[in-house]
């Protein structure tokens, strides 16, 4: 039996987005879940941007990509400066 991956884009928006990975079999006309459903959130900030194109395939990259549009809107202090996130 081959192990098919369901993925699903929730709490997008303009910031950030959750992506949840369920890996299933289909068995008898259901599917049957394989292990857990994996939840990774992202930060439209550059490290965030990074990792989605790391993580994630298209069409999803591109749909979360459409809503971010080509920059980041959100940028983290530096270190030492320990303050809260700064939205654009």
């Amino acid at each position: 039996m081959e192990i098919k991956e369901e993925i699903k884009i929730e709490l997008l928006n303009k910031d950030s987005v959750s992506v949840v990975v369920t890996k299933y079999i289909e068995y008898e006309g259901q599917k049957l879940e394989v292990g857990e459903s994996t939840r990774t959130g992202y930060t439209n900030s550059k490290k965030g941007r990074e990792e989605l194109k790391e993580q994630i395939k298209e069409p999803y990259l591109g749909a979360i990509l459409a809503v971010w549009g080509d920059k980041e809107s959100v940028v983290y202090p530096e270190a030492e400066d320990k303050g809260t996130l700064k939205q654009m």
